[in-house]
């Protein structure tokens, strides 16, 4: 018995090393960075849509990977790719967004797609 925990919690370990996980959250993403010492978030400029759509993704507000049925996606990493790209974001609400994006920390991101950064000038 002990050994089967042992081992269990050897495999957890090696399995939570290197790429971040689904929903684990870095706690310089949260209300609390300041506090814990990381440096304050200000827009770096060369913050892209996907990673953007990757914070989205490693804050738990969207899927990886999601589709439905038909094998379309949605609520995911590839249909948050598409919506930014597409022809909805003028240049003036995508650069809105990736900096807005960039800036908030998880619980104000929590609404995905639909979280306030994706609105801009009364835009849904």
């Amino acid at each position: 018995m002990r050994r089967a925990l042992l081992l269990s919690l050897v495999l957890t370990g090696c399995a939570s090393k290197g790429d971040p996980q689904q929903g684990v959250i870095d706690p310089c993403l949260t209300p609390q960075a300041a506090l814990l010492g990381c440096p304050p978030a200000t827009p770096s400029g060369d913050f892209t849509i996907e990673d953007a759509c990757q914070k989205l993704v490693d804050c738990g507000a969207i899927a990886i990977d999601q589709t439905n049925q038909n094998g379309d996606h949605f609520g995911d990493f590839l249909s948050c790719t598409r919506e930014l790209r597409g022809n909805d974001f003028s240049a003036d609400r995508l650069h809105f967004t990736l900096h807005c994006v960039e800036v908030t920390t998880c619980p104000d991101l929590s609404g995905g797609l639909g979280s306030p950064c994706f609105t801009f000038g009364g835009e849904p």
